[in-house]
């Protein structure tokens, strides 16, 4: 695995030592919380990233834990909070996605673009067929699928130009409930 140069990747288990020494609580979680399986996903995820994503991973979770025991419960149905899943889940999207070959190189930002609207129009096409089950993941439909497709990437997307989605997202919801009705428009 090639990590830019940038040293030895740490392994698992020497990420959970050091994860368990940071945050001494992490030892007396019951085996299979939904907090343990997300940090041990986030972990998993972040050894096929570089040193800088394994880095910026680790400081996801430690906010996320920060925050957590300070008055969250454990096994809290929120585990990591929307921004710090979404971070975790879109660095293991771009982690593959590299894996996969699919960022040889740079893209342009209309290329990319362009690939996320090609999957929403494939969603188009799956209505426009009567939405069938998805081909590749059968208890989804098609149109599922294709929206799956978009957020991945759109996700990927966004860990490359290390865009703030997940906070935009969250910052825009906040906006729009102080909105008029249909923003002020007829359609």
């Amino acid at each position: 695995m090639s990590n830019g140069g940038l040293g030895k990747v740490p392994q698992l288990s020497d990420l959970l030592r050091e994860a368990k020494e940071r945050w001494p609580h992490l030892a007396d979680l019951n085996p299979r919380t939904r907090r343990e399986d997300a940090m041990l996903d986030v972990l998993c995820a972040v050894m096929d990233l570089s040193n800088f994503e394994i880095v910026r991973q680790i400081q996801v979770v430690q906010a996320q834990l920060d925050s957590q025991s300070q008055g969250e419960p454990r096994g809290s149905s929120r585990v990591l909070g929307f921004i710090g899943f979404w971070n975790a889940q879109a660095s293991s999207i771009h982690a593959l996605a590299v894996k996969k070959g699919w960022w040889p190189e740079d893209r342009n930002d209309g290329e990319n673009i362009a690939l996320i609207h090609s999957e929403l129009s494939e969603a188009l096409e799956a209505m426009r067929h009567g939405n069938p089950g998805s081909k590749s993941i059968p208890d989804f439909s098609a149109v599922e699928e294709e929206l799956a497709d978009v957020v991945i990437r759109l996700m990927d997307l966004a860990v490359v130009r290390d865009w703030d989605v997940a906070g935009a997202i969250q910052a825009k919801c906040e906006f729009n409930k102080g909105r008029e009705y249909r923003h002020g428009k007829d359609f």
